[in-house]
């Protein structure tokens, strides 16, 4: 965690067990449970916190056992403490609810403007087109990016990798008060290493329009791509090191041009 006391951070919390269940920001899947096995987790989320009309919302798709619960909260870091700690909690919520009603769940929960404290002087927000709409051209572009970024990778250029992922790691450098060229370098080395401990085995497939799946989020600023099981848009799979490589598709159009701008 950076030590300069006089930066904010948010983080959003879920502490959870017996519910498959995912937590979203701005439309955004920031963490969720898959299995209901349990999960106990504080994410730091600064870069999805827009300067105005956030929206938490929680999903609960089922129980698997009769003992279970759910929380989770948005909040402001208390940096007096090392460890996650909420100085402010912007808004929470719980499972189950009453009345207690039908599952699937959602229930989506507005933050209000006025809670908010110093919002990182990011990019995206005041750069990004809306988008009302996603055009079939929209949708080949964001499919024709996913696919460079699979190639570049597929050829092992870290740099090619890191050049098409660039606005992405300033800007989300930017929201946690990091220099985007020393993550610049991080990112390099950290591509080359995957790269280098990649076996002979390691393939991928192209997304393609019949089995991709598009959403907008994060007040029409955000094109999400993903495969139609949900998964990343670019996956690769190690079959040998019985590893997983992946990559969100996470684009705006800046300057009528579809660029990465953010990922998990």
């Amino acid at each position: 965690m950076n030590s300069n006391t006089d930066n904010t951070y948010y983080y959003l919390s879920l502490q959870c067990k017996g519910v498959v269940c995912s937590i979203e920001l701005n439309g955004v899947v920031i963490v969720e449970d898959k299995t209901g096995n349990g999960i106990n987790a504080d994410i730091p989320v600064n870069a999805w916190i827009m300067p105005s009309g956030n929206v938490l919302t929680m999903n609960v798709y089922a129980e698997i056992s009769e003992d279970n619960h759910l929380e989770t909260k948005l909040y402001i870091h208390d940096n007096e403490s090392m460890r996650p700690t909420p100085k402010v909690t912007l808004v929470e919520t719980s499972y189950p609810v009453e009345p207690i009603g039908i599952l699937p769940l959602t229930i989506p929960l507005p933050i209000l403007d006025e809670k908010l404290e110093y919002i990182p002087e990011t990019k995206l927000w005041s750069e990004a087109e809306q988008i009302e709409e996603l055009s079939d051209q929209d949708k080949t572009e964001l499919l024709s990016l996913a696919e460079s970024v699979r190639q570049t990778m597929d050829k092992k250029d870290a740099a090619g990798t890191y050049q098409l992922l660039r606005y992405r790691f300033d800007d989300m450098a930017r929201a946690d008060y990091h220099s985007p060229e020393k993550i610049k370098e991080v990112a390099i080395k950290q591509y080359e290493w995957v790269f280098d401990e990649a076996s002979s085995e390691t393939t991928s497939e192209q997304l393609t329009i019949e089995n991709a799946k598009f959403k907008i989020a994060a007040d029409n600023k955000l094109a999400l791509l993903h495969h139609e099981t949900g998964r990343e848009a670019v996956v690769f799979t190690d079959p040998i090191n019985q590893d997983i490589t992946a990559i969100d598709i996470f684009a705006s159009k800046i300057n009528g041009e579809w660029v990465i701008t953010r990922g998990l």
